[in-house]
């Protein structure tokens, strides 16, 4: 689906700057419907020679590059032609500076879907994490980038902590402002991370005798079309005799909670020692383990040293009969993947804004891992939400400005208005209709050109755009004074142009 703001990877080096904080698409688009890319740059228009947008509808074997045109201020924007059903289009902007460094920006891609009935599919990559790292069992730069590179659309999320603001910051920052979440309890909380609505969430208690408070998590995600999936967030204990009960415990809950029909997926560190021992053997009682993901060096294991098989994602009978091959830069892998940023041979994948680093940072739990799983959608009528873009607009520092933002969904479904500039923007959601309203009072340290992008989402399909806002200097009394005197003259000589 379509990611309404990318997070920017930098590049190394003093004089390289990055196309800055965002990017955006006009909508998730239709058969043959063009799609308008929104590029946000870092740098004043002065700076920048040109903008390109390249994109690919076959993981980069073939580009094609536009120029992108200069909207106003920091904006710039491209037309990317349309494409049939079922198309994923990814796109990466770059700019050349007037200095002559060509710099690369930001990626994003998203699906062309159907309104005509015929059948699409949804693909949906489910991600295990426990990626803190630190002090803090917090996530921090490392744990961040590698959600960002592979693009999870559900994560089942360990310690679940995050020191640098709120945890709705960490989701957005991680992942965007249209993903939704719960959390559980305790002081190393599970959690469920989804692209899509999440329709019902709880916890079952736990009984690690370490971390008594370390809930179970777990939430039924609506997936695009007829068929939800449930998703468990699982951190079992370190202690290898507590762990059959816990498994014990768990089957019980999901058999409890779930049919066995429906399509459920457990994952998250089970901080098991080897895939024999007895947790996982009453696990596979409901799941499966048949598919075990792998790194590109064929290693399955996650800890971070690379000797254990602590973390998984078991999927029920239903959920493995859709698992597809996962694919990371062109690269597939039929079981799943195990991500290690630091394996270089027989390849490296370091999806931006991957550091190679990433994996091995101080005290970085364990790998991430991922499968991937396709669901066919009976839904491909439902539209994408019609953003009316605001006006670019002008303010003088001091003065207040604001002004609404509206979006409709032609199907009433329930739309999500969400602002990069969250601080400064209020938009209740609401089916059908949805009007937000952006407010800011810019001060003397605001002078010049900033930019905001907007996205409505609705159903899991977005419509986004970027506008510009150019904050002025306040008139000084001494210019006031000099123009009042410029008109006078003008008079006593008999000028009377219009002041």
């Amino acid at each position: 689906m379509a990611r309404a703001f990318i997070t920017v990877f930098l590049c190394a080096g003093m004089a390289c700057h990055a196309l800055a904080a965002s990017m955006a698409f006009s909508v998730t688009p239709t058969n043959g419907q063009a799609v308008t890319v929104y590029a946000v740059a870092d740098m004043p228009a002065h700076a920048v020679a040109s903008v390109m947008v390249a994109h690919t509808t076959d993981g980069w074997a073939s580009v094609s590059t536009v120029t992108a045109a200069h909207s106003t201020g920091l904006v710039y924007t491209a037309a990317v032609p349309g494409y049939g059903a079922g198309t994923v289009v990814a796109c990466a902007a770059s700019y050349l500076g007037t200095n002559g460094l060509l710099s690369p920006g930001l990626t994003g891609s998203y699906t062309v879907f159907s309104v005509s009935g015929e059948s699409i599919i949804t693909t949906c990559r489910v991600m295990a994490a426990n990626l803190t790292s630190g002090n803090y069992s917090s996530y921090e730069g490392p744990g961040i980038r590698i959600f960002q590179g592979l693009k999870p659309d559900v994560v089942a999320i360990q310690e679940f902590n995050y020191q640098s603001g709120t945890i709705r910051q960490l989701v957005d920052t991680a992942f965007g402002a249209s993903y939704f979440y719960c959390r559980g309890s305790g002081s190393k909380p599970n959690g469920v991370v989804s692209r899509w609505p999440i329709l019902a969430s709880g916890e079952w208690n736990a009984r690690d005798a370490y971390y008594p408070d370390r809930e179970y998590s777990w939430a039924t995600v609506d997936i695009p079309g007829p068929v939800d999936m449930h998703v468990v967030s699982v951190h079992l204990s370190t202690d290898s005799s507590e762990r059959p009960g816990e498994a014990r415990d768990l089957t019980n809950h999901v058999r409890s909670a779930f049919a066995p029909t429906e399509c459920i997926v457990l994952a998250g560190d089970l901080n098991a020692a080897n895939r024999t021992e007895a947790a996982l053997t009453t696990l596979k009682t409901i799941f499966s383990d048949s598919c075990q993901p792998a790194d590109q060096a064929a290693n399955d294991n996650t800890s971070a040293n690379r000797s254990k098989p602590l973390d998984y994602v078991l999927a029920s009978s239903a959920l493995e009969a859709r698992q597809v091959p996962a694919t990371v830069l062109g690269h597939a892998f039929a079981d799943g993947l195990v991500y290690d940023s630091r394996v270089s041979s027989p390849y490296s994948m370091l999806p931006p804004p991957v550091q190679s680093g990433d994996s091995g940072a101080a005290s970085m739990q364990h790998m991430g891992v991922v499968k991937d799983f396709a669901f066919p959608s009976s839904t491909v009528s439902d539209r994408s939400p019609v953003l009316t873009p605001p006006a670019n607009r002008e303010v003088v520092e001091g003065m207040a400005l604001s002004f609404a933002v509206i979006a409709a969904d032609a199907d009433g479904d329930m739309i999500t208005l969400a602002c990069s500039d969250a601080a400064r923007f209020l938009a209740p959601g609401a089916k059908g209709a949805v009007t937000g309203l952006y407010a800011w009072t810019p001060g003397p340290g605001d002078v010049g050109d900033h930019a905001v992008v907007f996205t409505a989402t609705a159903n899991g399909k977005q419509s986004a755009c970027a506008v510009n806002i150019t904050v002025l200097p306040e008139p000084s009394v001494l210019c006031l004074a000099a123009a009042v005197a410029a008109c006078a003259c003008r008079h006593r000589k008999g000028d009377h142009r219009s002041a």
